[in-house]
């Protein structure tokens, strides 16, 4: 039997990367084709460690915006839900997007996705950003956005990789 790993998140930065950004694959644009970019959208990046030994993994990252500056930061944990006889495996994603610098300590938004990788680590990942609302005032959390990506992790669990991705807020 499998345990989900649920933790709190926190803001965490970004360590150097551990593998080449060339070892991933392009990412494509989120969103509608056709649909109005005039929203707030970028490109994300930051490390990846793929869930091993029981524990779960986690996403470290930035979203930058399209002038190049870092708008948000991004800390999500990864709990891997199916593994195949062929050593891929899938998962969800949970995590939180801090706005970078932020007036407030906590996150502005959640993210709620799902990923899949393949036994040498390449995958992809995609994820709704949700504004959390206020269920003291009968706001349930509704989305306000998109994210996903790709992912490289050649090393597995404690060793991690490299992400690219676009996201988009309306």
């Amino acid at each position: 039997m499998r345990t989900v790993f649920l933790l709190s998140l926190v803001l965490a930065a970004t360590a150097p990367a551990a593998a080449p950004a060339s070892a991933l694959p392009t990412s494509q644009p989120l969103g509608r084709p056709g649909g109005d970019a005039s929203g707030e959208h970028g490109t994300a990046a930051g490390k990846w460690d793929l869930p091993g030994g029981g524990m779960p993994g986690q996403v470290l990252g930035h979203l930058i915006d399209s002038q190049g500056t870092p708008s948000y930061a991004m800390k999500a944990m990864l709990a891997p839900m199916f593994m195949s006889p062929t050593g891929g495996v899938a998962g969800v994603l949970k995590g939180a997007l801090f706005e970078v610098p932020g007036p407030v300590a906590g996150p502005f938004a959640v993210l709620h996705g799902h990923w899949k990788a393949g036994p040498l680590g390449h995958g992809e990942f995609r994820a709704v950003i949700l504004d959390p609302g206020d269920p003291t005032q009968g706001i349930p959390p509704h989305p306000i956005g998109l994210r996903g990506g790709k992912f490289y992790d050649p090393h597995g669990p404690g060793t991690p990789g490299l992400f690219k991705a676009h996201w988009k807020l309306p």
